[in-house]
């Protein structure tokens, strides 16, 4: 299943999009410092894990696209646990993909939030399919909607949001509760420098 997925093309600039937090705290998500990894598994806020996570580099055409994880690397592919959620990065020779996947159903109740710091990166607009970022005079960043994908197959679209430099993903509750599981959280976002 692809996730967030960087396709830097020949002329491609850099691009600073930084995993920053993870959260079940319904649609509220705290801004988080990037760089790190903030896992909430309850309702309240009160529990909570800190990771401070490393960085992938991705290099191509002589620019580069960072991608903010930590994990174990097999092959070409990185994996990370954080609490009940795994994230996966696929990294090619111009690109990577990033999904995060739930074997079960989150044991708090809410919302699931994937908050992702958009670093360098103002919101230029939005689209039917998801936001358009900007760096000014640099390039344009398409980050798509997100898709919620259950073990049965049943896909629900989750809209990106663009609230105080992050990207924010949330799935409802419900849905969380009426998924089968593993279930998958797969936006995608792609580059293209303006020329």
């Amino acid at each position: 299943m692809s996730g967030i997925r960087t396709r830097i093309g020949r002329r491609s600039i850099v691009a600073a999009v930084i995993v920053a937090g993870v959260s079940a705290l319904g649609s509220t998500a705290d801004a988080v410092p990037a760089g790190s990894v903030v896992a909430r598994y309850s309702a309240d806020g009160h529990t909570q894990i800190d990771v401070t996570s490393g960085r992938i580099k991705i290099t191509a055409a002589g620019s580069a696209v960072y991608l903010q994880t930590v994990g174990a690397w097999t092959g070409d592919s990185l994996t990370t646990v954080r609490g009940q959620l795994t994230e996966t990065v696929q990294t090619s020779a111009n690109s990577a993909e990033q999904s995060w996947t739930l074997d079960h159903a989150p044991a708090a109740p809410g919302d699931l939030t994937i908050a992702v710091a958009a670093t360098g990166l103002d919101l230029a607009g939005t689209t039917d399919t998801g936001l358009l970022l900007r760096r000014t005079g640099d390039m344009n960043v398409s980050y798509s909607n997100g898709t919620w994908i259950d073990a049965d197959g049943h896909a629900t679209a989750v809209p990106a949001r663009y609230v105080n430099g992050q990207i924010l993903l949330t799935v409802p509750a419900k849905l969380i509760t009426e998924s089968t599981y593993p279930a998958v959280l797969d936006p995608q976002i792609i580059v293209t420098p303006i020329t």
